[in-house]
């Protein structure tokens, strides 16, 4: 027994809730509520030097599945005996691929920016890459966009293809036809 008459006393009144079968030791489990009910009576008690294993199991394996800190300490509560609420905490905490994997509520979506009204033609140009279209005569298949903010103008160029060479060239002749605007909005598509 320890030397603290307090610890003494607690494990003296909490001695009839356990039982050594087989120089293993087992906790009876109290049913407090109608799922506990359905459970096995008796819990394992875990040693500390097992504790990294049990985790490992009840997190880890296929049946754990990486089911978070609350699942995984009413897994483990189910079938052993052991007071682990901060240890699975800082385990469930440090797993690489449950942070990697874990959702967020932050807010982590940029704020819709509302673009300045342009005061004059072709200030303002949105830019895009529509396709792919049914084969033209000419073989093209894509067309590169561009509408002015301020008129709608809209200036279109048939591309046979979406590749950086075509849509840098139709881009290169789009301003060498109405000069540099000063902002260029698009979807920043690849």
């Amino acid at each position: 027994m320890p030397d603290s008459q307090k610890e003494s006393r607690r494990i003296l009144l909490e001695s009839c809730y356990f039982i050594l079968v087989d120089d293993v030791l087992y906790h009876r489990r109290k049913a407090n509520s109608e799922r506990t009910r359905n459970m096995s009576e008796f819990q394992l008690v875990i040693p500390k030097q097992f504790i990294s294993q049990i985790l490992k199991i009840a997190h880890h394996s296929p049946l754990g599945g990486h089911s978070g800190i609350q699942n995984t300490l009413d897994s483990i509560r189910e079938r052993y005996n052991a007071r682990m609420g901060k240890i699975i905490s800082e385990y469930v905490q440090s797993c690489h691929e449950c942070q990697s994997r874990k959702v967020s509520n932050l807010n982590t979506k940029a704020k819709i920016v509302a673009y300045p009204t342009p005061s004059e033609p072709f200030q303002v140009w949105q830019m895009d890459i529509f396709g792919t279209l049914v084969s033209s005569n000419n073989a093209d298949t894509y067309v590169f966009t561009a509408v002015d903010a301020f008129s709608n103008f809209l200036f279109a160029v048939p591309l046979r293809n979406n590749d950086a060479i075509s849509v840098s060239q139709a881009i290169f002749n789009f301003f060498c036809n109405f000069g540099v605007c000063s902002t260029v909005i698009s979807d920043q598509g690849s």
